[in-house]
């Protein structure tokens, strides 16, 4: 998988003035475990949980916001919220990929192309597939708020219906343009004015598929609950989503973001240590008997990434196997034992699946043990 560089927000060099300046202005003998308390009885008061920092060896400020627990501190430089946006976007659109092919693996030969699947993994596909919708639209607006100065003057024509004028033409500061004006004209719009690029006439397909976005997320956002021709509105708009390809939307604000901003949005991959990997390798699909043994022995081993791997056939109990396979890991990982599979190495004349454990037991119920101590 790749995931999606979130860079700190806020990051600026300082010299060695700047430095040795707060170096002799803070006093020596400041209680700093007494000074933190103050602090943080300060934030739980409403106040500010924003802080300045300065790392002396680098020679960088930088800001941070902290998590609070215990009167400790814990924190990282504030990351950049477009990108922090656009990574929760990514990794949805990715997981949504993967619960797919869960869902359209568990194929049964016997249904007359209707297969019936676990209603919860079906639902989280849906989550994901929404939460990628709205991640990328909140990056659309972040980003062009983030681009716009604060001295920035957007000028509103429209024809003057009285007839005194050809045009009349309202004036919005930054503020009043982030809030008062719709996505769509600031598309059309604001971006124009503000970066002098018209996508609309340049980049037409990425300015399509945003505004087809745009509308994507109202209609969740603004679900509406009624009724016409024995149809909900709701079911309407879910009907819309549940096949679409995210991939185009996902790219088009990629694209959208680096035309104005080069190499803003930058992707590196995953690499998981291939140490700690148990690898079950079946040469004849027969092998597994339908044994739910297998799944145990999954469990059972130490190393908490297991590979599976299945030879492939093109008879229908292979088909009836892999679908009683991917059903069984996904029982699993309702009962949160694994994480989702993931098949995206499988190959023309292998299914392989990588199985990621999770810290849970088998059997163990943490609150029963709990409760009964």
């Amino acid at each position: 998988m790749k995931i999606v560089k979130v860079k700190p927000f806020g990051v600026f060099q300082i010299t060695e003035d700047v430095v040795k300046t707060v170096e002799n202005n803070t006093h020596p003998e400041v209680n700093s475990k007494k000074n933190l308390k103050t602090i943080i009885k300060d934030i739980t008061r409403k106040k500010s949980g924003h802080f300045v920092a300065i790392d002396p060896v680098n020679r960088k400020l930088f800001s941070f916001i902290p998590i609070i627990k215990n009167q400790q501190f814990f924190a990282a430089n504030f990351p950049d919220p477009v990108q922090l946006y656009y990574s929760l976007a990514y990794a949805n659109f990715q997981f949504a990929n993967q619960t797919r092919d869960n869902i359209t693996a568990q194929v049964n030969p016997n249904n007359n192309g209707i297969n019936f699947v676990n209603g919860y993994l079906y639902n989280w596909h849906l989550q994901y597939k929404i939460s990628t919708i709205i991640f990328l639209h909140s990056t659309m607006e972040a980003f062009i708020n983030y681009i716009m100065p604060d001295e920035f003057i957007y000028r509103q024509e429209y024809d003057d219906k009285s007839g005194k004028f050809l045009k009349q033409i309202k004036e919005y500061n930054k503020e009043q343009t982030e809030r008062y004006i719709i996505f769509k004209e600031k598309m059309s719009n604001v971006i124009p004015q503000l970066t002098s690029v018209d996508f609309q006439k340049t980049h037409k397909q990425v300015y399509d598929l945003i505004l087809n976005l745009n509308t994507y997320r109202n209609d969740l956002i603004h679900l509406r609950s009624t009724k016409t021709q024995n149809q909900q509105e709701f079911e309407k708009v879910f009907d819309k989503i549940v096949n679409i390809n995210l991939e185009p939307f996902v790219n088009a604000v990629k694209d959208f973001i680096n035309i104005l901003k080069p190499d803003f949005i930058e992707f590196e991959e995953t690499t998981p240590a291939k140490e700690n990997t148990a690898v079950f390798n079946f040469q004849d699909y027969n092998a597994f008997n339908l044994d739910l043994t297998i799944f145990l022995k999954i469990l059972e081993v130490p190393e908490k990434k297991v590979i599976l791997i299945i030879a492939k056939s093109n008879d229908d109990n292979y088909k009836n196997l892999s679908t009683w396979v991917m059903r069984n890991l996904d029982v699993m990982a309702k009962q949160q034992l694994i994480y989702f599979p993931d098949m995206s190495a499988s190959t023309d004349d292998k299914l392989i699946i990588e199985i990621t454990k999770t810290s849970k037991k088998l059997g163990v119920n943490p609150k029963k043990r709990t409760k009964n101590k």
